[in-house]
């Protein structure tokens, strides 16, 4: 949030009590390995909120394959059905933003409002604050923060002092209304997050991480190199959002099913007349790490060399239940840890159509 870092006091919320022992993390992006390779101990309990990595994460294969392990324990708390539910031993029904309580913030202004519920909760359904605190309390955790109120948690969040600087309002906060917190217009004027404290266009602390100390062109291992896999996959896969999507969010709306119509993947002509290829055909996108099934959509809108998958469709509405992260790399970016989810070589060739239409909830979609 643009907010966030100024204003937010998280420490309380995520910072270990002292005498703690070391928590074992693992990043997300490695998921499938965590689930399959991970040793002494083994992940055997996996409890996921907030997310559907079943479609989301890389390497989708070694995910599916982790999370149908008969040995580990899968608690989904969701809204919907997903792809992940179906790998799960108990479901626990979530609360709706209509439903419960929440602080909302931007990523592009810096205004923050809390949202009340306009219904009680449905059901047996409950928020993710309630169930931590619930957890928490029946394993014996008696930090403060886990028997906290919403809105005392709310004004713990703020770092002491930014109400009196900022001439922020937490009563009208607490009431509905949105608060702007006033920004510096040239926060660097009191100092950078750098080792200087200024702008560093030769950056040594990068030279100790092993990157380059000045911005420069790195070429990727699965695309920019004229090597062997680029030989056998050539072409560069890229999964942008789709329109009718939010990642894999509303993945399981009609209207946005409909909308999007199938899963396809857009090929340039030049790409698509050698492999034989045509407007409409089924195909297969394939590496070493997987496969699935689209409709192609030839189109000067790529670049040769460039096939694009607007993503996420749920694999349950795709054949065989092979999402487009089938393809995707679990290998980290070398700033940030994230995934390389634009950095794939595919091949892609002709494929018998399916049984059924793609919008159908059947593996055979």
């Amino acid at each position: 949030y643009a907010w966030g870092g100024a204003v937010q006091n998280n420490g309380f919320l995520k910072n270990p009590a002292p005498g703690d022992p070391p928590a074992r993390t693992v990043n997300m992006v490695k998921l499938g390995a965590a689930l399959t390779e991970l040793r002494d101990p083994p992940v055997l309990a996996l409890y996921v909120y907030n997310s559907n990595p079943a479609a989301i994460a890389p390497h989708q294969a070694k995910v599916h394959a982790g999370l149908a392990r008969p040995e580990l324990f899968v608690a989904v708390h969701e809204q919907a059905l997903t792809d992940t539910t179906d790998f799960a031993d108990i479901v626990l029904p979530a609360t709706t933003f209509m439903e419960h309580v929440d602080l909302i913030g931007s990523y592009g202004h810096n205004y923050v409002q809390v949202s009340r519920p306009a219904i009680p909760p449905v059901g047996e359904a409950r928020s993710n604050l309630a169930v931590f605190q619930a957890l928490a309390q029946r394993m014996g955790f008696t930090e403060p923060v886990f028997s906290m109120g919403f809105d005392e948690i709310v004004r713990n969040l703020f770092k002491p002092g930014v109400a009196a600087r900022d001439g922020f309002d937490m009563d009208a906060l607490l009431a509905g209304q949105p608060v702007k917190f006033r920004q510096d217009p040239a926060p660097w004027q009191s100092g950078l997050k750098t080792p200087s404290g200024k702008f560093e266009f030769h950056s040594a602390l990068m030279a100790a991480k092993g990157q380059p100390p000045v911005p420069a062109h790195v070429p990727s291992a699965e695309g920019h190199l004229d090597n062997a896999l680029r030989r056998r996959y050539p072409l560069q896969l890229l999964t942008p959002p789709s329109q009718h999507f939010l990642n894999s969010s509303f993945g399981d709306a009609e209207t946005s099913v409909r909308l999007e119509a199938t899963p396809r993947l857009k090929v340039h002509p030049t790409d698509a007349h050698p492999r034989g290829l045509a407007d409409g055909v089924f195909c297969r996108a394939f590496n070493d790490r997987g496969e699935c099934f689209l409709t192609v959509e030839v189109t000067t809108d790529v670049q040769p060399g460039v096939v694009v998958a607007e993503s996420v469709w749920w694999p349950k509405r795709m054949r065989d239940r092979k999402g487009i992260n089938q393809l995707t790399s679990a290998e980290f970016t070398d700033l940030g840890d994230c995934a390389q989810l634009h950095n794939a070589l595919v091949e892609v060739e002709g494929a018998a159509p399916p049984s059924q239409t793609p919008g159908s909830s059947t593996a055979d979609g």
